[in-house]
């Protein structure tokens, strides 16, 4: 019997598609010149579960943490400004927080007293702790098979 694991996790990928492709093109737009995706498999300390969890960061301004939630309500634009094509309206967070909640997921702007949880996992040459703006959280459970 190994002791190997195979990871998957259960999602439409369509709709997974959209969220990974607005949080990733958000945080293009918002930084100032790097943005950086990691993957990490976790354990949760409370279930023992294992999360497969991807942080989206860049090194732009950031959101306050008073705004943290009600970014992924609809129309809301925190700052105009802070978008470059002025275009948006609103939308694209509030649709990735509906799939998420839908796939059963969860998703996250980390407080910047958090960004330290992923220090480990950079690396020389990765964005350094102190130059990261905002930092998203996004956590999928995962079903494991031993093969």
């Amino acid at each position: 019997m190994s002791s190997e694991q195979e990871i998957n996790s259960s999602f439409d990928n369509a709709w997974m598609y959209r969220v990974y492709l607005n949080l990733i093109t958000n945080a293009i737009s918002y930084a100032d010149r790097a943005v950086m995706v990691l993957l990490v498999k976790e354990k949760s300390n409370s279930k023992g579960q294992t999360n497969v969890v991807c942080y989206i960061c860049d090194d732009g301004r950031g959101v306050a943490e008073h705004d943290m939630k009600k970014v992924f309500d609809a129309f809301v634009r925190l700052d105009s400004s802070r978008k470059r094509n002025g275009e948006n309206f609103g939308l694209g967070l509030a649709i990735v927080k509906r799939v998420i909640d839908w796939h059963s997921f969860k998703v996250s702007f980390l407080p910047r007293e958090e960004h330290k949880t992923i220090n480990s996992f950079l690396s020389q040459g990765d964005m350094q702790l102190n130059e990261l703006g905002a930092v998203v959280r996004l956590t999928i459970p995962v079903l494991a098979r031993h093969i």
